[in-house]
């Protein structure tokens, strides 16, 4: 929703550019006033670079620009090939998150819950518009790809990890966006496009990518991803909560669905003896 506020008068490359900066001045200050050292050693900090880019700036533009041509519910479907991707890349890059049946029935019962709360009707569409599809699922991809970066930077807090990230995805943006778009755009825009550009930035960017790096850490990447089955989830219950609409059974239906996923996906196979 706060998507949909921000582009409607602010072009996808500046609401992307300006979440990542919003983002990275609010961990930045919250560092500073804890006391946390920047890093020293110049790999960690092409390793945060990295992560800035694939996990912050290229995926927020390409969601941004996507979702001018295709609804919701399309985003939703096609960002939850995530954990189709993390299955294989914690196959390749890990020694302590390998795959199993369990976490691939997992994976299908979370995706089955989210289609039955967006509705199957949505994959009707699919084809249709299809840059900004590929473009969604690339985003999918990036985010994913770079919690094998994420887990690669050893000592550092997630907030500043986070921070020195979203900080360097900012130093290359911000150029590009005032290169391409003309300024006078931000000082046109209202108080509500703003108000969502920054909602983004200190929200769903520096608070929930730093939630995303502590799971990343200490639970891997299939877990990780799994977890994002529940956005759908938490967007029907706020909407319930805040916008006073009803929660339908099969909506209840979904979240038992991708709850059971996630569990499915936690089991431990017992060592045969």
């Amino acid at each position: 929703m706060m998507m949909k506020i921000a582009v409607s008068e602010i072009s996808a490359l500046t609401v992307a550019t300006g979440r990542v900066l919003v983002g990275a001045l609010a961990l930045i200050l919250y560092c500073l006033i804890r006391g946390y050292k920047f890093p020293k050693r110049l790999d960690t900090w092409f390793l945060l670079l990295v992560v800035g880019l694939l996990g912050n700036g290229i995926p927020f533009f390409l969601i941004t620009w996507s979702e001018q041509t295709i609804d919701s519910g399309m985003a939703a479907i096609l960002m939850s090939t995530g954990p189709i991707f993390s299955l294989v890349l914690a196959q390749i890059f890990t020694t302590d998150d390998k795959f199993s049946w369990r976490k691939l029935a997992g994976m299908v019962l979370g995706f089955s819950g989210v289609s039955v709360v967006i509705g199957v009707d949505v994959f009707s569409g699919l084809g249709q518009n299809l840059i900004p599809q590929l473009a969604t699922i690339a985003a999918a991809f990036c985010y994913v790809f770079s919690t094998v970066f994420i887990r690669k930077i050893e000592l550092m807090k997630p907030e500043m990890l986070v921070g020195c990230s979203l900080l360097i995805a900012s130093a290359l943006f911000v150029p590009i966006s005032l290169i391409i778009d003309p300024p006078s755009e931000i000082a046109q825009a209202t108080i509500s496009s703003l108000s969502a550009v920054i909602y983004l930035g200190i929200v769903p960017t520096a608070l929930a990518f730093v939630i995303r790096a502590k799971l990343v850490i200490s639970v891997g990447y299939t877990f990780f991803s799994m977890a994002g089955y529940l956005v759908p989830i938490f967007g029907v219950i706020f909407g319930a909560l805040f916008l006073s609409e009803s929660i339908e059974p099969q909506e209840i239906a979904a979240l038992l669905l991708v709850l059971c996923g996630i569990a499915t996906s936690q089991q431990r196979q017992e060592p045969h003896e």
